[in-house]
């Protein structure tokens, strides 16, 4: 798969760019450019509309678990 993005606007995203956020810690190890050459394949992908759609489709069939500590049966407590 071949990266759209330049090598010069990946070295624009390094430690020093002003787009880095002032809230985060720095990082333990900086990436180097092979890390952000294949950090950029990985967002630069054509089919990542199909991918996000299939993630949905599965995520609509999942049903979300009761929490523990709520009794299932709570709302009949008025008719009993």
């Amino acid at each position: 798969m071949k990266s759209d993005i330049s090598p010069e606007s990946i070295k624009n995203f390094g430690i020093d760019s002003p787009k880095k956020a002032e809230v985060h810690a720095p990082p333990l190890v900086e990436f180097n450019e092979r890390d952000w050459k294949i950090l950029a394949e990985l967002f630069d992908r054509k089919d990542s509309d199909e991918i996000e759609e299939d993630i949905n489709k599965a995520l609509s069939w999942m049903v979300p678990e009761p929490a523990w500590e709520d009794e299932p049966l709570d709302f009949l407590q008025d008719y009993l």
